[in-house]
Order: structure tokens, then sequence, then C-alpha cells
């Protein structure tokens, strides 16, 4: 049977996590459409023994991929290559989906002609209820549309993501190895492609949040801040260079660039103050305003803090603090 959906998993000393991520794909109503691809990314605790107990039983639809350490842009790397299903989705080792709602997504798929379908997701916090995170496209849910027919902000990110998976074949870019944040730069270089989306209702994706080894977590935004100062360059880079941004869709794509380019601002603000960090924002905030003007005046929506480096040219740097 042609597979439906292949989902990536990206598995790194998850021992405690991969279980539960498993068990919510193992559905025998859609196990037969569905390709389990887990990148066991230099696991050095039972992460590997445990996934192989899963792809022993379910052969059909799990598979384990064992490598070398390279992070988490290595191992959407490799499954992009490897997918063989008509759409693909990623997930995170830590993270699971609802059973019900991975069900509702395939049934979807199987008559789906759009390049990116986007779900809801639920945001799990140790010992409280699933709380289902409502999307700024809530307006569209039920429609499909042109990218170019979008309005207002549009902020999918990968826990809302599924997408051709030709699309990508041939798009055949490469995520940065050993470096964070590049689920941002997946969403980024993929959208200026696509040209329907499906919007649906269905939460599928359950967002584990509270760990504190996370990387959106505070203390990991402050440690690994290099990466994400890295992938804020590849995406002004990108917005200026890429030729499928055109007037035509450029407003949903400069609406999502806006917001990873805050974010990384954002997160940068947080590492404590120095020369060195100044000359860091300093420099990727005149790359922006000379490459890519437009993204640099509306970085400033809704962020005083951007707003005033802007204004002072970097020097309200020393005043304004990180969240």
């Amino acid at each position: 049977m042609k597979k439906i959906l292949t989902i990536s998993i990206a598995a790194y000393n998850v021992e405690k996590f991969i279980h539960q991520t498993l068990d919510s794909l193992s559905i025998p109503e859609v196990m037969d459409q569905l390709e389990v691809i887990i990148e066991n990314d230099g696991s050095k605790d039972s992460t590997a023994s445990i996934v192989q107990d899963y792809v022993d039983k379910y052969p059909q639809t799990f598979r384990l991929i064992n490598k070398p350490n390279g992070g988490y842009g290595s191992t959407v790397n490799r499954s992009m290559t490897e997918a063989t299903g008509k759409y693909f989705k990623l997930l995170d080792g830590d993270d699971w989906v609802d059973p019900k709602g991975l069900q509702h997504l395939v049934e979807l798929l199987e008559n789906c002609d759009s390049d990116w379908v986007m779900s809801r997701r639920f945001d799990a916090v140790e010992g409280q209820p699933l709380k289902e995170h409502i999307p700024t496209w809530a307006k569209y849910e039920g429609q499909t549309l042109r990218m170019k027919e979008y309005e207002g902000n549009f902020y999918p990110g990968i826990w809302h993501t599924t997408v051709k998976t030709e699309l990508l074949q041939k798009l055949h870019f490469q995520l940065p190895e050993h470096t964070l944040y590049t689920d941002q730069l997946f969403i980024a270089y993929m959208m200026p492609y696509v040209d329907t989306i499906t919007c649906d209702a269905t939460p599928v994706y359950c967002y584990r949040q509270g760990r504190d080894e996370q990387s959106v977590s505070k203390a990991s935004m402050i440690r690994n801040y290099k990466d994400e100062l890295k992938v804020l360059h590849l995406l002004v880079d990108y917005y200026h260079d890429c030729p499928a941004i055109t007037d035509e869709n450029r407003k949903p794509v400069l609406s999502r660039f806006k917001y990873y380019y805050k974010y990384g601002m954002a997160s940068l603000l947080l590492v404590p103050k120095s020369t060195g960090m100044y000359k860091n924002i300093r420099e990727i905030e005149q790359k922006a305003k000379f490459l890519t003007p437009d993204l640099y005046k509306i970085s400033t929506e809704g962020d005083i803090r951007i707003r005033l480096m802007h204004w002072t040219g970097g020097r309200a740097y020393w005043l304004v603090k990180g969240k």
C-alpha cells in the first residue's frame, strides 16, 4: 500500500518519552498508511533499543536510522531525502500526536492535493489537561486557498505543518547541522514555494512544554545564542535572495519572517550585555536594514525594544531588557 504520510522523528536521548511518541502512532486504522522514520541522532541512552522494539513489532510502519550526532537539521535532511509518503510531517522525539487527530489527518490527506496542510495543535504541560492552541489562521479553517490570498498574520510552526513530500524533494534544501532553531528554516525555506494551503481545525500535534532541556527554554536560548544568531543571518539572506518571494506572496511570507526575526532578537536580548553582543546585534540589524528593508521596518511591530534600537541606531541595546 502506498504510504500517505511520512513522519520524521528526531530522537536524541529521549528514552523517557519515546514510548509515548511511538504509542501515539501505533493506530491500527492508519498504520499501513504511515511511514515513520525515527532518526536516532547518536543517543547515549536506550532510545535506539526502545525504537527497535517497535520496528520489530511493526516493520511495515516504523523504521530506525542510527546515525552519528549531527543535530536536528541533519535528521530532517536525511528523512526528507528518504521519505516515500505523499505528505511529510516532523515530530520531535519528546512530543506525540493525538491518535484521533492523526486518523483524521490521514483521511484528509488521502484526497488532498494542497502543497501545505495546516492543523491545530495541543499544548501539553505536565500535570495539566491538554490545551488546544488557537492559530492565527482560524478564520480559514475548513478552506483551501492560495498563499497569495492569505490575509493577516501568518505564524505556522512545525507543529501545525504537513507538507507535500514532492515539493520538499524538488527543492532539496539542506538545513545546517549542529545548529538549534533550524525548524524556523524548514518553514522559511519551503514557504515561498507553496501555492495552495488547506487549513484544518482538528488538533494533531501534542507539543510538550516546560522542560528545562528544551531549546526554547530561557537557559537554552542564552546558552545557544550563537545558533539563533546564525539562523537570523540565514533568514535575512534567504529573504533577500529567494526568487520565489514575489509581490503576490510577499505579505504572508513577510509576516512569518517578521515573527522569526522578532523571536530571534528577543532571544539575543536575553544574553547578558557585553560589547561583543552589542556588535553581534548591530551587525544583524544593519544587514537586515540594507538587504531587507521591509523586514527591518516591519520587525518593530509590537516590540518597543526593537523600535528603540532602530530609532537610536542600536545604542538603546544598553537600556532594553530581554524577557
